[in-house]
C-alpha cells in the first residue's frame, strides 16, 4: 500500500513498488466475511491510494469465486 501524487490510477511503476504491509487486525462475521482494518491518513500533495491485496490463500479465486471488497470511511463519519 502506498500514497501518491499520479495523474492516474493506472501507474505501473508504483504498483510494482508498493511496500508491503502487515495487517492482524482482523474479524470474522456471521456470514464468514473477513474484515481487516486500518487507518490510513492522506498525505498532503497525493491524490491516490494504492492498495494491492493479495488472496488469503492460493486457491481462493478459482475455487471459491471471491472477490475481496475496500471500503473507505471518511473521518468523522
Amino acid at each position: 500500500m502506498g500514497q501518491v501524487y499520479a495523474l492516474t490510477y493506472y501507474e505501473p511503476t508504483t504498483w510494482k513498488n508498493l511496500p508491503y504491509v502487515h495487517n492482524s487486525n482482523v474479524t470474522c462475521d456471521s456470514n464468514n466475511y473477513y474484515i481487516f482494518r486500518w487507518e490510513e491518513i492522506k498525505s498532503s500533495g497525493n491524490n491516490f491510494i494504492f492498495i494491492s491485496t493479495p488472496a488469503p490463500f492460493d486457491t481462493y479465486y478459482s475455487n471459491f469465486n471471491k472477490k475481496i471488497k475496500i471500503s473507505m470511511i471518511e473521518e468523522g463519519k
